[in-house]
């Protein structure tokens, strides 16, 4: 990656992947997804961008909810 190149992470949330079938192996998506952000940060992309899906009220993915967090294995650094 470069600096005119962006990371761009979908729906990766502690919730979807928690919750899906096992057969979507999740934890082999979240060891690709950290490769490639230790590959984008490492080179200094000039983006990682984060989407999360809005669920509704009262839903596992209820924004602000426990579920509607990104995953902690990829979250953004604070």
């Amino acid at each position: 990656m470069n600096k005119r190149q962006a990371l761009l992470i979908i729906d990766v949330q502690k919730s979807v992947v928690d919750w899906s079938n096992p057969s979507c192996r999740g934890e082999e998506v979240l060891r690709n997804i950290n490769h490639l952000l230790h590959k984008a940060r490492e080179s200094e992309a000039a983006y990682v961008i984060y989407i999360q899906h809005d669920g509704e009220d009262g839903g596992r993915l209820a924004v602000g909810s426990a579920g509607w967090e990104i995953h902690p294995q990829i979250a953004p650094f604070k």
